[in-house]
């Protein structure tokens, strides 16, 4: 589609956080969003920006979180595998990764009974069977 901005900005995602994102995170963020960005835009565009609309806004972010957390879980278990020195560093990160499902789960929980559009799918934990899609829709890739 050739698009290089998509809505939302990242500096609205970033801006509208709960807790301050540290710096070089929002950097990172920022790098990413331009890179990857405009190849999730959709035909559709956000009225007061002008801008395409990003994918991101039409997915379900419970399912993509969880599809990052599993990642991010095989990573800390590959790494553990490499450096089991480390066994204190990587139990850390996968009880804050497992609390992170645990708090997902319930959001997707809270999102299916309210009626909140969250998309078509609850992440596989919270319904038992442990299976992801593997799609990369996020948005940033």
């Amino acid at each position: 589609m050739g698009v290089e901005a998509t809505w939302p900005r990242i500096e609205d995602l970033i801006e509208g956080s709960t807790i301050e994102i540290p710096e070089a995170l929002q950097k990172d963020l920022s790098q990413r969003y331009a890179e990857r960005g405009g190849k999730y835009a959709t035909e559709e565009i956000d009225e007061e920006s002008g801008l395409h609309i990003n994918s991101c806004m039409q997915r379900d972010n419970i399912q993509e979180m969880y599809e990052e957390i599993v990642d991010a879980v095989f990573n800390v278990l590959v790494y553990l595998k490499r450096f089991p020195e480390r066994k204190l560093a990587a139990s850390h990160l996968l009880s804050l990764l497992l609390k992170t499902v645990e708090i997902s789960n319930q959001e997707a929980s809270h999102a299916n009974v309210s009626g909140e559009d969250v998309g078509d799918s609850v992440p596989p934990a919270a319904e038992g069977s442990g299976e992801q899609s593997g799609s990369r829709g996020n948005g940033t890739g």
